[in-house]
């Protein structure tokens, strides 16, 4: 069961959802610990909620600036845990992650989310999105809902967002993301000023209209892309839905990229680009992932041995599974089976 431990009535909203289990001993706080104070949102329009418990610590500010919409979201997990996030709204927002790399999962399949990235995604109502955080890796993102008369005027000049607009205006069911882009210095520094600013009636309007403005700009700039570059991932863009639903029923099979790229008439570079945009991530570390996805579930459903698992999704070296296993999730594969072996009992 899941319980929502935090609802603020606005228009635009994003809920953050803990296991019942883990909530049951929670305590809620409308103030930030003094070791997170470098976290603090200066405006008294910014909602703060800390959560904590054996389970560790989970920070949400939140709030409607001017139209623009803010959630940001610290977690320091103590133990593996599934957070789900749901948009109470269709809408259009910017992502920006500023610590740790998590997979969503949601209508679109999985979409990885990596540290110091950035990207602007549709997000349909009332839909679940799932996420595993591991224990003693923090995660730390902000989401930015920009005002939609802001979207509407520039969707026009810049074609990505209009295909999200168009989305949004239909009420889209799938969820859509944009090309994936480094989180710049620059782009901190944005919100970083949004965060201090204490200005509030027409003088802070202005002011996060115009700081929210040059974020939404500052990104759809970086994601131009050559024309030509453009049709070619469009034209292709069936295949390599196809290859990523085969990595995902097969991601213990051999696939070489040059090869999957030369079958499809295009460059190795272009194959690359365009799954990244898909996923967030190259095929490499894709497959990769998805082979550790498929040993969990292998281990979750019996298995004991580790060198068999290792070889049933597609790894010869048992050292190396062992070390791509722990990076992955934290742990070796006999830690692992030691905590299932624990949770039995």
């Amino acid at each position: 069961m899941l319980i929502t431990i935090w609802k603020i009535n606005f228009g635009v909203m994003i809920k953050y959802q803990l296991p019942g289990n883990l909530v049951k001993n929670s305590i809620v706080a409308d103030r930030l610990p003094h070791k997170y104070r470098q976290l603090r949102f200066f405006s008294d329009d910014v909602t703060i909620y800390c959560i904590t418990g054996s389970w560790g610590t989970m920070i949400i500010q939140s709030g409607l600036l001017a139209g623009h919409y803010y959630s940001e979201q610290y977690l320091y997990p103590l133990v593996d845990m599934e957070i789900t996030m749901i948009a109470e709204t269709n809408l259009v927002c910017l992502h920006f992650v500023y610590q740790g790399a998590v997979h969503l999962t949601g209508s679109a399949g999985r979409i990885f989310l990596l540290e110091k990235k950035q990207a602007m995604h549709y997000f349909p109502a009332e839909q679940s999105f799932k996420t595993t955080i591991i224990s003693g890796r923090p995660y730390h993102s902000i989401f930015i809902v920009p005002a939609l008369n802001m979207l509407i005027t520039l969707k026009d000049t810049y074609s990505p967002l209009g295909q999200l607009m168009d989305n949004l205006e239909r009420k889209g069911e799938k969820h859509l993301v944009l090309p994936f882009e480094r989180l710049k210095v620059t782009t901190k520094a944005e919100i970083r000023k949004i965060k201090k600013s204490q200005l509030t009636d027409a003088a802070g309007r202005l002011y996060y209209d115009s700081r929210v403005c040059d974020l939404v700009l500052a990104y759809l700039d970086s994601i131009g892309r050559p024309k030509g570059e453009k049709k070619a991932i469009t034209a292709y863009s069936r295949r390599i839905d196809a290859l990523i639903n085969q990595i995902n029923n097969f991601p213990e099979k051999d696939i070489i990229i040059s090869e999957q790229a030369s079958k499809m008439g295009i460059s190795k570079r272009l194959l690359e680009i365009a799954f990244k945009e898909k996923c967030g991530i190259n095929p490499k570390l894709y497959i990769q992932i998805q082979r550790i996805e498929k040993a969990k579930q292998l281990f979750d459903s019996g298995s004991k041995q580790v060198g068999e698992v290792c070889e049933l999704v597609g790894y010869m070296d048992q050292s190396y599974f062992t070390r791509v296993f722990k990076k992955n999730t934290g742990k070796t594969p006999t830690e692992y089976l030691n905590n299932i072996a624990s949770l039995d009992n």
